[in-house]
């Protein structure tokens, strides 16, 4: 879901199930949840993401109440601070919440161009792949041999 908010208009879901894929417009969710680009940026970081800590306590429809009530994270962190019940419920560290720089990434991702990347495929390493998958991930082990059978017989 990250994709929309680095700024995708389009993001395309469940191309594994048959005649089930979901389109998903930006423009569409920022009409429909009458908020600014901006906006779906700093909801995106209070329900989690990758990047940063989050603020305990707060999951998607407190995130959204809350920039739709205080407009963007610093309207939320001050709402927070200045009442007591909140204070005590909706808790972070402010070194490893940098949200200023969050925002920045998904506005200005250091992104490279395609053409100066290259490309070189070589033949998998299975072992290494099923040992990443089964023991690093849990994936059952006959499920991952199956799927490394399949593999091995499309790239002969």
């Amino acid at each position: 879901m990250d994709s929309l908010t680095f700024g995708a208009p389009i993001l395309l879901r469940n191309f594994n199930l048959k005649d089930k894929i979901i389109e998903i417009d930006k423009q569409m969710i920022l009409d429909e949840l009458n908020m600014t680009s901006d906006q779906y940026i700093d909801l995106s970081i209070l329900c989690g993401c990758d990047y940063s800590d989050s603020i305990k306590g707060i999951g998607p429809t407190t995130a959204f109440n809350l920039i739709k009530n205080c407009g963007n994270i610093e309207g939320v962190l001050k709402y927070i601070e200045n009442n007591k019940k909140y204070k005590e419920k909706f808790t972070y560290d402010s070194n490893n919440f940098d949200f200023n720089k969050i925002r920045k990434l998904f506005k200005k991702p250091n992104v490279k161009k395609s053409t100066e990347i290259q490309l070189n495929w070589t033949k998998p390493d299975y072992n290494k792949l099923k040992d990443f998958l089964c023991y690093h991930k849990r994936f059952a082990n006959k499920r991952i041999e199956k799927a490394l059978n399949r593999l091995s017989n499309i790239l002969l």
